[in-house]
């Protein structure tokens, strides 16, 4: 585009939103535009308190309330504007200067309008800085450039200690507050408002900055919520996220809730797993995780979604088993035995402090109970509650989370197994094998 028609096009915006204020101003004054009234509801909390064990909150009787909704005059303000020499200049200049067919020139200065006019109506952005920077963005949307898409996602499954963790430039952890139970919603539900049917535990903040970056802000929050599942054992998962974009004519807004609830074991970040939280956000960065294609590590990394899930002891021991089978088998005869023995020495050679002959102990044990699941037999009481006093299924889960992390840089599985396997006998192999691992905690952990 050329310099003198950017400017020209510049210089007519800058009318097209002067006349916006002029007509809504007239409107308002002679009751043309009038708004609808859309109910909202908030809470208003007795006590909020967020601890290492989770959230502590008493809601006292909310406030209902009406607040204004402008679509109808908005349509109103669009008819007059759409008449206009102005707007038939602004029209013809976008659609040969950009190449842009009729029917989206049309819709581009539909969203212009929607967006400035809607902020006028409200009582936003009306100094001359506002319409400059409207202009700026709906230039770039023009010419193609990156725009911020923003997501502000509501979590379960992890707990923080800090107040926020800038996990990278673009990725932010944060403790819930007060403020965010408080916050005034549409009526929807008049007893939770859009909140979802979980409290969130942690909030995350995710940006990315793309020309059209609403599903690649999508794959980042499901990227960053894999991470997070993958850091420690925990239930991680997105209950809500809200969509927003700096984009005049690209659209990605509302919320979006989850339908399905892990409830299942959470974790905490204490203040000194910060440092090792960021290392191991960065290194992830060099690998695909387990749901960047169908193989043996995503498998494993369904199944270990799955034993994350709510259910019975039995249910999370035999999910994890065959997450681990996926990784370590491929045969079909002494499998308890093999699956063992390859579990056991793999851990040992990774960041984590993994005993060979305890993981194959539990191997064994987790092995048995798996076969009984498959066949029907439920364990009795007793054993079941000395399952859970030991955290057993924990422990289970966490062999194969770890694995998963530690074949992240997808080694062949026939070598893998056949290194494994001989490094029973000679113990050189395990250098060969630490090659094929992904360390990226950058320290054994505790």
């Amino acid at each position: 585009m050329k310099a003198e028609d950017k400017e020209k096009l510049r210089q007519l915006l800058a009318k097209l939103i002067e006349a916006l204020h002029l007509i809504i101003s007239e409107g308002l004054k002679t009751g043309t535009l009038k708004p609808r009234y859309q109910p909202y509801f908030r809470w208003k909390l007795i006590e909020f308190e967020y601890s290492d064990t989770g959230i502590k909150r008493k809601s006292a009787k909310g406030q209902e309330f009406a607040k204004p909704y402008w679509r109808a005059a908005i349509s109103s303000i669009w008819q007059i504007i759409i008449n206009t020499p102005l707007y038939r200049d602004i029209f013809a200049l976008i659609s040969t200067t950009y190449e842009v067919k009729e029917a989206e020139c049309d819709l581009y200065l539909i969203e212009l309008i929607n967006k400035v006019g809607g902020n006028i109506l409200a009582g936003k952005n009306n100094k001359v800085s506002d319409a400059e920077r409207y202009i700026n963005l709906f230039l770039k949307d023009l010419e193609g450039e990156n725009q911020e898409y923003r997501a502000e996602v509501k979590l379960a499954g992890l707990l923080l200690q800090s107040r926020s963790i800038q996990l990278d430039k673009n990725t932010r952890l944060r403790k819930p507050t007060r403020r965010d139970f408080e916050r005034a919603v549409p009526v929807i539900f008049p007893s939770r408002g859009t909140f979802p049917l979980q409290d969130p535990t942690a909030f995350l903040h995710v940006r990315v900055y793309d020309t059209k970056g609403e599903m690649i802000l999508e794959n980042e929050i499901d990227r960053s919520v894999a991470l997070l599942r993958l850091f420690r054992v925990g239930a991680v998962q997105d209950l809500q996220h809200s969509l927003d974009t700096s984009s005049i004519i690209h659209m990605a807004g509302g919320t979006l809730t989850t339908g399905r609830l892990l409830r299942g074991d959470t974790y905490l970040i204490t203040k000194e797993d910060v440092k090792t939280l960021k290392k191991f956000w960065s290194n992830m960065k060099s690998v695909k995780l387990p749901t960047a294609q169908v193989d043996e590590l995503s498998i494993a990394y369904d199944r270990y979604s799955d034993s994350l899930e709510g259910g019975s002891i039995e249910k999370h021991i035999s999910s994890a088993v065959m997450g681990l089978e996926a990784l370590y088998l491929k045969e079909v005869d002494e499998l308890s035995y093999r699956l063992s023995m390859r579990v056991g020495k793999l851990l040992s050679l990774t960041e984590g402090e993994y005993k060979p002959g305890e993981v194959r102990d539990n191997l064994k044990v987790a092995y048995k109970i798996r076969n009984k699941y498959v066949h029907g037999v439920i364990l009795k009481t007793e054993q079941i509650k000395k399952l859970v006093e030991e955290k057993f299924a924990q422990i289970m889960i966490d062999y194969l989370r770890a694995s998963i992390v530690a074949l992240l840089k997808r080694p062949s599985k026939d070598t893998l197994i056949s290194q494994l396997d001989d490094s029973f006998l000679d113990s050189t192999q395990e250098e060969e094998i630490k090659k094929l691992l992904f360390m990226p905690y950058g320290k054994r952990r505790h």
